[in-house]
């Protein structure tokens, strides 16, 4: 059989303080990864300057970078309003959240990363953080 290619949409649940939750992807495609790194340049230049030929600079928005990463990777969460209503998860409501809380899934995101960067590269394929499956619901 011909190697699979594509990389599957599977989602994990990531557990958050207080009983909350988020559902991220469990690993990007090629495309998501570019894009989402591309997304931090903001500006790119070739040219001489102060007499260096060839010199590149490039614009890095570091707060882009963070957005569009937890933009990638979050499908969903259980966070609700303060009328105890679903939110949905989107990049307004991500740009909504209080910083305690963004920090809190970025955190949830730097583990799961570090997860599938492991399990990746361990050769048992045993990944060596747990993940909460989408079942587990805290």
């Amino acid at each position: 059989m011909a190697k699979n290619r594509f990389q599957k949409t599977d989602v994990v649940r990531l557990p958050l303080s207080d009983g909350d939750w988020i559902e991220v992807r469990r690993r990007l495609s090629g495309a998501e990864k570019k894009l989402m790194a591309a997304a931090a340049f903001t500006d790119f230049r070739q040219g001489a300057k102060d007499g260096k030929e060839g010199e590149q600079r490039f614009g890095v928005d570091f707060g882009l970078l963070s957005l569009s990463r937890t933009l990638t990777y979050l499908k969903d969460w259980s966070f609700r309003d303060e009328a105890d209503k679903p939110v949905k998860c989107s990049r307004a409501a991500i740009e909504a959240l209080d910083q305690e809380t963004l920090d809190e899934i970025e955190r949830a995101l730097d583990a799961h990363v570090a997860a599938m960067e492991q399990e990746k590269n361990d050769p048992s394929g045993e990944p060596k953080l747990s993940l909460v499956s989408p079942s587990v619901a805290s």
